[in-house]
């Protein structure tokens, strides 16, 4: 092998020996070439890590976005709310008989659309 890599490229130059009984190949031809790492098993085992510390993190934040993070807003609202400090104000909830009344016939249904 070549011992730099050419930065412009990202190649190699590489020299190999190849059978040629029926003289196909010409001196000065060129070949392009892969190395494929996953069929060998020091590949897979390289990979192996990777893969728990990527397990790992996303358990992490699973386990901070169901529990930890709510648990801490749930602790500060039930502080706020003895301290008397609550600042949030819930808006009341639209009654579901005013939204289906949009939607009764196809007349309202085309009055609600032109007003969109």
């Amino acid at each position: 092998m070549d011992p730099g890599l050419d930065p412009a490229t990202r190649s190699v130059k590489l020299r190999a020996r190849l059978p040629n009984p029926n003289r196909e190949l010409r001196p000065g031809m060129f070949a392009r070439g892969s190395v494929v790492m996953s069929e060998r098993a020091e590949a897979a085992e390289s990979r192996a890590p990777i893969g728990w510390v990527i397990v790992g993190w996303l358990s992490f934040g699973t386990l901070l976005t169901l529990f930890v993070i709510p648990s801490a807003y749930t602790l500060l609202a039930r502080r706020d709310r003895a301290t008397g400090t609550e600042t949030y104000e819930p808006s009341p909830a639209p009654e579901p008989a005013a939204l289906a009344d949009r939607f009764r016939s196809p007349q309202s249904r085309r009055e609600w659309a032109q007003r969109r």
